[in-house]
């Protein structure tokens, strides 16, 4: 699914930057209980995110290293392809990793 977002900022202090997902691009996700997903913003950075909610909205984070990456500012728009996130623990498993868990029932 593919979509333009603004980067914004809550006026609290419990969220920060975040996209605010459209309704309709959203309710795929969260019919399909799949609130993990995987972003590529501006075509470019690929990162692992969750959907948020927030009265009656969903939003991805905006974190500094994803700011930093693309040079964004409050405002400034982004977009955003965003897939079901298929991965075991929501999060890219490095090989090495993955290799001691498998040769270790402890470590697993």
């Amino acid at each position: 699914m593919l979509f333009k977002s603004k980067l914004r900022l809550f006026e609290n202090s419990t969220w920060g930057y975040h996209f605010v997902v459209p309704k309709e691009i959203v309710a795929d996700f969260v019919q399909a209980n799949s609130k993990r997903v995987v972003c590529r913003f501006n075509n470019d950075l690929k990162q692992h995110c969750a959907l948020l909610p927030n009265k009656g909205e969903y939003f991805l984070f905006a974190n500094k290293t994803l700011r930093k990456e693309l040079s964004l500012q409050l405002g400034d728009e982004v977009e955003v392809e965003m897939q079901k996130d298929s991965s075991k623990y929501g999060m890219p498993m490095p090989d090495e990793l993955q290799e001691i868990l498998q040769q270790n029932a402890e470590a697993q």
